[in-house]
């Protein structure tokens, strides 16, 4: 267990990692596994990531080593290092596994991507920085907490082209 004094770094460097995995992953109801093998999802994830990391970086968080990644190598990401970050969170939770958002969509709970991508986008929104990929991202997840859509493989379609209408 590493310690730190970087308590918000640490939980902003944690809300990076989990905006990339949990927030496309959670709108298909596939596993880890299934998801990844989409094509464009890795694309999609570091998209989402740089995105995570400019409106954390531009609130003054300092990032924290996370996935085997050091801080610096992390602060400073680029798509591989991202990748890299993504790859070993999924290494550790297992292909099979289907991240926390599908768990709550199946149980009829709201799930938490309003406060994950849902922080990046309004924190995105008040310092003029663009987040359309998280946009994108809220906007479909509470479409399925609505019970306008359920999750389904071809939302990352849909993820896709709003995110390309935004942009």
């Amino acid at each position: 267990c590493d310690v730190t004094n970087n308590i918000y770094g640490a939980k902003w460097t944690k809300l990076i990692a989990n905006s990339m995995t949990m927030g496309p992953r959670g709108l298909l109801g596939l596993t880890n596994g299934e998801a990844s093998e989409l094509p464009g999802m890795f694309d999609l994830a570091a998209k989402i990531g740089r995105e995570s990391l400019a409106v954390g970086t531009a609130l003054g968080h300092r990032m924290e080593p996370i996935f085997g990644l050091r801080a610096d190598e992390f602060a400073g990401s680029n798509d591989e290092n991202l990748m890299t970050a993504v790859k070993a969170l999924l290494g550790h939770v297992g292909s099979q596994s289907r991240t926390a958002p599908i768990h709550d969509h199946i149980k009829g709970r709201r799930s938490e991507m309003e406060f994950i991508s849902g922080v990046v986008s309004r924190k995105g929104k008040e310092l003029g920085i663009p987040t359309p990929c998280n946009d994108a991202v809220v906007e479909i997840d509470r479409q399925i907490n609505k019970g306008l859509l359920r999750m389904d493989p071809s939302n990352f379609a849909l993820l896709k082209s709003r995110i390309e209408a935004a942009e």
